[in-house]
């Protein structure tokens, strides 16, 4: 029976994530084809990079709060409720302007509280994944979340533009109401705590302010814990120098078109797709030994990318499709399992905090480093760039395990 319940479960909450990622993604995109067409500038396709950050920022302690007191479920459904309520909001005004008055202040106002809406929503189940499941279906419930927001990142691009082509963005803007109205339904359906878990703490009383303290306080302590967090924020930075340097590359340097480009970094979503499919059915037994592996074999990753830039350039061509492709499965089999690790080994009561400092810690460092790479890739030769991150990574990586090797037993967690 409970076998039953968890199979259903993770239906649920796999479906939910990809049809939530799928629509979230196609709006974007076309409200950037829409912006673009309006105005012409190139912050068309920014606003979310330059909006998350700061609605992370200013919303963190809010919706930590609100996570850890308030029931997870209702978070959730008030997360996707409030995205519904924005995209009326913002079909309205199209109905009435056509678009054609104020459509670059519309479009923050409503990417601020879709943003506001989509950090409910993700953090409130992100907290909630222990409860969902077993715990030896966490790491495949986070594997599946993790392919959902790839699968998005491929069909979404081709699927608005051809929408974009043929419809205006009010009628786009329907597919995402649709969208969010069967996520609605699923997270309604999904049980939040199935697999009840202890929401005992040592300070259930504390106020915003003391709980992050807390938050950081029990990072400190449980050294393993921030050993994850570290080793995840470095190789999720580090991935941006291909984001960043492969379009830079192939069409600046190579003077290929941005079909070809697109190709390759497309490369890099199905390597996401098929390193979290496979992670989703595998055990992992030393997930610190196997964090440290990938961390290590992305530099030397860095190191062949870097070593061999004066290759011609159809070889050169195929290089880059090689190392997406690699890096994009060796970010999909780690995430999962630190993730999992975290969420095992963290207190129940303090997971609102903890994966709000996370996401929010994540999306201040994801522009930092496209802001780094892109005045080094402008600023220094490419092929220094890898071999530098690679230089940093090795060194780095021979730092963290002389640090794993020193952290004082931690108690051990069901993996």
């Amino acid at each position: 029976m409970r076998g039953s319940l968890a199979q259903r479960q993770l239906v649920r909450a796999g479906t939910s994530a990809i049809v939530n990622a799928l629509g979230a993604q196609l709006f974007s995109y076309a409200l950037g084809y829409e912006l673009l067409a309006q105005t012409g500038s190139a912050l068309s396709f920014g606003l979310s990079v330059l909006i998350g950050p700061l609605v992370s920022l200013v919303t963190a302690p809010g919706i930590a709060r609100l996570i850890d007191n308030w029931s997870h479920r209702k978070t959730a459904l008030l997360g996707n409720s409030l995205t519904i309520v924005s995209l009326l909001g913002f079909e309205g005004y199209l109905m009435l302007t056509g678009g054609r008055q104020g459509l670059l202040l519309a479009a923050v106002v409503v990417s601020i509280m879709m943003n506001v809406a989509e950090r409910c929503f993700s953090v409130a189940y992100l907290a909630s994944v222990q409860a969902m499941v077993p715990p030896r279906l966490v790491q495949r419930l986070n594997a599946l979340q993790s392919v959902g927001n790839s699968t998005a990142g491929i069909l979404a691009p081709p699927i608005a533009g051809w929408l974009f082509a043929w419809l205006p963005l009010k009628w786009i803007l329907l597919v995402q109401l649709l969208t969010e109205i069967v996520t609605l339904w699923l997270t309604y359906q999904t049980s939040f705590d199935a697999f009840p878990v202890s929401k005992s703490t040592d300070d259930n009383s504390a106020s915003t302010a003391a709980s992050f303290k807390t938050a950081w306080r029990f990072l400190w302590q449980e050294q393993r814990l921030g050993f994850l967090v570290i080793a995840a924020c470095l190789l999720n930075v580090t991935y941006v120098a291909f984001e960043v340097g492969s379009p830079y590359v192939v069409m600046h340097k190579l003077h290929q078109t941005a079909a070809t480009s697109g190709s390759i970094q497309a490369l890099s979503s199905v390597g996401l797709i098929l390193g979290g499919s496979i992670i989703t059915i595998v055990t992992l037994k030393h997930i610190f030994r196997f964090a440290l592996a990938v961390y290590v074999s992305m530099g030397f990753v860095m190191i062949v990318a870097g070593g061999l830039m004066q290759l011609p350039w159809l070889p050169l061509l195929g290089l880059f499709a090689v190392v997406n492709f690699s890096t994009g499965i060796m970010t999909a089999l780690s995430d999962p399992p630190l993730f999992a690790y975290f969420q095992k080994a963290a207190p129940y009561a303090l997971l609102g905090h903890l994966t709000t400092l996370m996401i929010t810690v994540a999306q201040i460092l994801n522009p930092i480093g496209v802001l780094i790479y892109t005045v080094l890739f402008d600023h220094v030769a490419y092929r220094s760039v890898y071999l530098g991150t690679a230089v940093v990574l090795l060194v780095s990586g021979g730092i963290m395990t002389w640090w794993f090797q020193t952290i004082k037993k931690q108690p051990v967690v069901n993996e």
